[in-house]
């Protein structure tokens, strides 16, 4: 597979001291990658700088071979309208109705849309999705479990190539979890690749390609997700357990990745 994003040899400083530490890494396309680590690693720090989002102090992100952090406004804009970033918090306009959060993403990168084709696309995107409540209400009325869905819908409403999603599944239930991954499924079956911090069994087992992992703004390690789930390395087992030790881990699809003699966690 062909590398869309590379990473290379980035820093991130909080005042003078170092929090990514020169990581390194290539996504390719269409594939799905895990990003795991304890809370306070710099997973969801490394995954904004990945999407364009947070500039490193040092090192580069490359586009397919382009520095985004120097492209002109048009190609950052190209490279901004193909891609969907799902918040960790939500991150959604206080101000602004459900209906209006995902209405902006398609103003902006979509002028040439019909009112009908904005609201055809805004109601299905949110079926999708598993969000039942009325469109007009605002974040504060919702869940944080519902803001999340609402920031889920958001970053696919533009039908992206790229979706980039921080820890999408906490405070969401079981049943509506399992109507994003069957989207995601399908969305991955088209070709769109997945970057997620994430600590979802049902993620890795039905989505991930490739796992990173992190610890004290580092990749220890990283690479496709048979062969990191069977790591001998002490610290990406204890990251890794806290996961696939829960019992509602060991799905049919996670003891096919391992094999019954493989799982050394």
């Amino acid at each position: 597979m062909e590398p869309f994003i590379e990473l290379q040899h980035i820093i991130k400083l909080k005042g003078t001291r170092p929090i990514i530490k020169r990581v390194s890494s290539i996504f390719n396309g269409g594939e799905t990658t895990a990003i795991m680590g304890f809370s306070g690693c710099g997973k969801s720090l490394f995954l904004k700088i990945a999407a364009g989002i947070v500039p490193p102090d040092r090192g580069t992100v490359r586009f397919h071979g382009e520095n985004i952090y120097d492209m002109d406004p048009g190609n950052i804009r190209l490279f901004r309208k193909g891609n969907g970033f799902a918040f960790q918090d939500a991150a959604l306009w206080a101000n602004k109705s459900v209906f209006q959060n995902l209405a902006l993403p398609l103003q902006f990168h979509f002028p040439e849309l019909s009112a009908a084709e904005m609201n055809g696309r805004i109601g299905k995107i949110l079926d999708q999705s598993g969000y039942r409540d009325s469109p007009n209400l605002r974040p504060d009325q919702l869940s944080m479990g519902e803001r999340k869905i609402v920031s889920f819908a958001r970053a696919m409403v533009t039908d992206p190539d790229i979706l980039f999603l921080d820890d999408p599944f906490s405070s969401i239930d079981h049943h509506t979890i399992d109507r994003i991954l069957n989207l995601l499924k399908r969305k991955k079956e088209e070709g769109v690749s997945i970057i997620a911090v994430s600590h979802s069994a049902e993620l890795v087992s039905k989505l991930a390609d490739r796992i990173i992992i992190m610890h004290d703004g580092r990749i220890i390690e990283q690479g496709q997700v048979n062969t990191i789930l069977n790591t001998t390395n002490p610290l990406s087992s204890e990251i890794l357990a806290k996961v696939f030790t829960k019992p509602e881990a060991f799905d049919s699809a996670i003891l096919d990745i391992l094999g019954d003699d493989d799982f050394r966690l």
